[in-house]
């Protein structure tokens, strides 16, 4: 499906049915991965010694929870907490970024001007089921959506939520979500990809900014305000 306006979206998807969410990404050809799983060539070309993807989310996890503490005004309780938290803060993790709004999801992959050179991709998935505590998650293994904790004013302006990727036994390269008959992609309903043409990414951007979605409201913050100002000039 081909997204040539915001009303060709509205019209495609069915907002009667709930329990969906939404992802946009600015390059069509990008995977659906975690941040943490970019990190496998460099593993290999660094000559890092973890046998299983485990050990490096927890050097990683570790390191942050030393190097964060002057700045932290909480204590999380549960690592999948401080997974969220490090997410926030740009730390590769297992997590994947979601919304459960469509359009803000579709900010995503129109809002950058330097990306207006290749095609972008929303979206759209059906969990079979969602977790509404950390602890609940814990100790579950597969594919998980949840909603996270409001621990800042732009996980509530985003309408965020997350998907935790499952690890290979070994530290292998971790499949997309679009891949078909994976230990991942049985955990979802439906998958849905919506193409959104190069060519009309910055009409995307003007619709979007009528309605209200843009950097200052997705991003509430002087930098937020700031980038605003930069995209009415199309400037990165």
């Amino acid at each position: 499906m081909q997204i040539d306006s915001i009303k060709d979206l509205i019209n495609e998807i069915d907002l009667t049915v709930g329990s969906k969410m939404y992802r946009g990404q600015s390059n069509s050809e990008w995977s659906l991965i975690p941040s943490i799983a970019r990190m496998h060539e460099a593993l290999d070309d660094h000559g890092f010694g973890f046998s299983k993807w485990e050990d490096l989310e927890d050097y990683l996890l570790n390191h942050f929870k030393n190097y964060s503490a002057p700045f932290m005004d909480f204590n999380p309780s549960l690592d999948l907490e401080w997974l969220v938290h490090a997410q926030h803060h740009g730390l590769p993790t297992p997590l994947l970024d979601w919304s459960t709004n469509p359009l803000k999801a579709l900010f995503f992959a129109v809002e950058n001007p330097s990306e207006d050179k290749t095609d972008g991709a929303l979206y759209e998935i059906q969990p079979r089921m969602w977790h509404i505590t950390y602890e609940s998650i814990e100790n579950h293994h597969g594919l998980v959506a949840f909603h996270p904790k409001q621990i800042n004013s732009r996980v509530m302006a985003q309408e965020g939520c997350f998907t935790r990727f499952p690890y290979p036994d070994k530290l292998v390269p971790l499949p997309s979500l679009e891949e078909k008959d994976t230990f991942i992609s049985n955990e979802i309903y439906t998958i849905k990809k919506y193409f959104i043409p190069k060519e009309i990414k910055a009409n995307l951007r003007v619709e979007l900014t009528k309605l209200g979605i843009h950097h200052q409201s997705m991003f509430p913050s002087l930098d937020g305000a700031s980038t605003r100002i930069r995209r009415e000039f199309n400037l990165a």
